[in-house]
């Protein structure tokens, strides 16, 4: 990873780090994000998690995230239970996504699984794929601010949570976030050119 810059340096405000980052990543063009996007399957490919059974929560990129959709039909055609998030109300909650999923739109513009989807629970999942604003070397993850998977997986014990993976392009890192006390830390990373793991403190 760059060194980062002498702006990402210094702490910032949430809102105006998260404002900056998600233009940074709004602005790549749409080949930039198709290289991005065959460089995050190659990445996930190389990693630990590829080989991993089980069900593996992944999301439906927008608003220029990293696009997991290689990874996604990856699992598909090995026929592993893949799911993504649909939002209700203020919660986040599962459903698998087949070939054949009716999507539609939520309120925030974001494709979900309509109401006939098969809902995932959490508990049974391997691996979750989590889009990012932010990351820094140290595995905390700036979201877009409405802590729908903060909240979501607070309410599991971690011994009951999937491996956390956060999914971001590489131009989102920063040297430090401030992480709060309802932030949950990631165990790894995957971008277009890396995967991390994180050391967790003992």
């Amino acid at each position: 990873m760059s060194k980062p810059s002498a702006t990402e340096s210094r702490p910032q405000n949430s809102r105006a780090l998260r404002r900056e980052l998600s233009a940074r990543r709004r602005a790549l063009s749409t080949k930039q994000q198709r290289v991005h996007a065959l460089g995050l399957a190659q990445q996930f490919a190389r990693s630990p998690w590829s080989w991993r059974s089980g069900s593996v929560a992944s999301y439906l990129a927008g608003n220029g995230e990293l696009d997991p959709v290689l990874i996604n039909q990856h699992c598909q055609a090995t026929l592993r239970t893949l799911a993504v998030p649909v939002v209700r109300a203020h919660q986040l909650e599962f459903f698998q996504l087949e070939a054949h999923t009716r999507l539609t739109q939520n309120r925030f513009g974001l494709r979900e699984p309509d109401s006939s989807a098969k809902f995932i629970d959490t508990r049974s999942l391997s691996i979750m794929l989590l889009p990012l604003v932010g990351f820094d070397e140290a595995g905390n993850r700036l979201g877009m601010g409405g802590g729908f998977y903060d909240r979501h997986l607070g309410n599991l014990p971690p011994s009951l949570r999937p491996t956390l993976i956060g999914v971001g392009h590489e131009c989102q890192g920063v040297a430090s976030l401030e992480a709060q006390p309802w932030d949950i830390p990631l165990d790894g990373l995957l971008t277009e050119q890396r995967w991390q793991l994180f050391q967790k403190p003992v």
